[in-house]
Parts: structure tokens; C-alpha cells; sequence
């Protein structure tokens, strides 16, 4: 999400700041993709529908899914990382 794309929570309206910033690396021979968020980020991106939504106004900000998304999914916010983020392969 671009500077000129940030915009306001549409729960909360409280406007968002921070970025995810993107970096290339190869290690081992692998190229590999690393995303770091800056310091001052208070969003995430549903890692499912894509809702834009600030961290206080999501259940388990830390999981990647926006609230709906989540209790679709009928899991627990405290689990919601572990069953989602898990490495591929």
C-alpha cells in the first residue's frame, strides 16, 4: 500500500500510517522474499479478502485476518497464526 493509497479504517476512521516495506535476498541459492512492516504501521491487509483494517480494531492483528475472515474460519484469534502462517513444503 502506497503513501497516496492510505486512507482510514473503516471501522474506526482512524487514518493509516506505516508501510510493509519489501526486500530481495538469496540464501543458499534461493531467492527469497522478505516483508517488514515499519515501526509506525497500525494496519494489516486480510490475508484472505484483502479488507484493510487498523490493528486495534482486529481481533488477532498478528494472524493476517481481518475479523469476519477469522471467525468464517471458525478459529480461535489466539491460534489464528499457528494454523495459518505455516511454512510451505
Amino acid at each position: 500500500m502506497s503513501d497516496e493509497d492510505m486512507g482510514n479504517c473503516p471501522k474506526c476512521r482512524k487514518p493509516f500510517v506505516g508501510a510493509v516495506e519489501v526486500m530481495t535476498t538469496e540464501i543458499e541459492g534461493i531467492a527469497t522474499i522478505v516483508l517488514e512492516e515499519t515501526t509506525d504501521r497500525n494496519w494489516i491487509q486480510c490475508d484472505t479478502c484483502s479488507l484493510v483494517i487498523c490493528k486495534g480494531c482486529c481481533k488477532d492483528a498478528g494472524s493476517g485476518f481481518c475479523n469476519d475472515c477469522l471467525e468464517e474460519k471458525a478459529v480461535p484469534s489466539q491460534s489464528a497464526a499457528a494454523v495459518f502462517n505455516r511454512p510451505i513444503g
